[in-house]
């Protein structure tokens, strides 16, 4: 029979293999596990693998996409940039042509202003030309009619003189022997004359306006300053009166004073330079024509011819005639 150390040494050696045979199983239990692990992990490292070269691969094409995207995007800068620089460039030759074209407007506005007002002085010019034309019209007509009723006047004049001369009583001053006094009518006809050349070609309304012998004093003087003033209108002669004589009285004298002023005068207005008509006296009547300037510039004038014992007629530098009282 056994001893209980033999059987303890059996059973301890059947639990020694026991355990070994335990730790075995465990160990391939575990071997199968870490085998079955591994393998799953193999699988799942496979898939990772595959799925990161995938994802690998769609980063590669991203990025390659990407990276061409960006290309045509820097591309589509530049051009864009080209564009806005173009565009820039244009833009400041468009505010520069503005400037000019705003410049020009404004010069276009000035010139246009100057044409208006150009227009506006020749209309005005226009309308005073045809104010002048009318006026020279009415003028022309004016002298025409005036010119009529002086040749009417001269005709008159004439008729009454040639009746006066074939009259032997008719001394100049006293009354004729039939007792008409026919000095005291040919002044009065020759007052006449003067008073319708006032209105004619002297007067702003004859209508209206006064005639200045209602108010002379010295009708002689008044009828030479009308005619001096007539032929200033009317062919422009620019003749002074300068009268310091004293008025006369008798018809005869200032008739023939008269007729002697008119006849320098109607002489003087053919000369260009101004000139000056100075009647003194008081008995004696001197009339003088001279030149108006300074220079003693010699009036070249057509001395009338007076043959009369009361007239006499001398010319230097300018022309005088004396009416002898008697």
């Amino acid at each position: 029979m056994a001893t209980p150390t033999g059987r303890y040494a059996r059973l301890g050696g059947a639990a020694t293999v026991l355990a070994m045979q335990v730790a075995v199983v465990v160990l391939a239990v575990i071997a199968v596990i870490a085998a079955i692990l591994w393998l799953s992990a193999l699988r799942r490292l496979r898939s990772l693998t595959s799925e990161h070269d995938s994802t690998l691969g769609q980063l590669t094409a991203t990025r390659t996409e990407l990276a061409d995207n960006r290309r045509t995007h820097d591309e589509a800068v530049r051009g864009y940039e080209a564009e806005a620089t173009a565009s820039t460039r244009k833009l400041e030759e468009t505010a520069s042509d503005l400037g000019d074209a705003r410049n020009r407007v404004a010069e276009i506005e000035v010139e246009l202003a100057s044409a208006n007002e150009t227009i506006r002085a020749n209309e005005v010019a226009l309308d005073a030309s045809d104010k002048e034309r009318d006026d020279a019209v009415a003028r022309a007509d004016d002298l025409h009619d005036q010119v009529v009723a002086l040749i009417d006047d001269r005709d008159a004049l004439r008729e009454e003189m040639d009746r006066v001369k074939e009259q032997p009583a008719l001394v100049l001053g006293e009354p004729a022997a039939n007792g008409s006094d026919d000095i005291t009518t040919l002044w009065q006809l020759e007052l006449a004359r003067s008073e319708r050349t006032w209105a004619h070609s002297v007067a702003v309304n004859p209508e209206t306006d006064a005639s200045p012998f209602e108010t002379s004093t010295d009708p002689v003087r008044t009828a030479v300053e009308i005619e001096a003033s007539a032929l200033r209108e009317e062919v422009g002669a620019f003749i002074t009166i300068d009268w310091q004589a004293e008025p006369i009285d008798d018809p005869s004298r200032r008739q023939l004073l008269l007729r002697v002023a008119q006849e320098i005068l109607a002489s003087a207005s053919r000369e260009p330079a101004p000139s000056t008509l100075r009647v003194t006296g008081d008995a004696d009547v001197t009339i003088e024509l001279f030149a108006t300037d300074d220079d003693d510039t010699t009036m070249n004038v057509i001395v009338p011819a007076i043959d009369h014992d009361l007239v006499d007629v001398t010319s230097a530098h300018g022309l005088s005639i004396t009416v002898k009282a008697s």
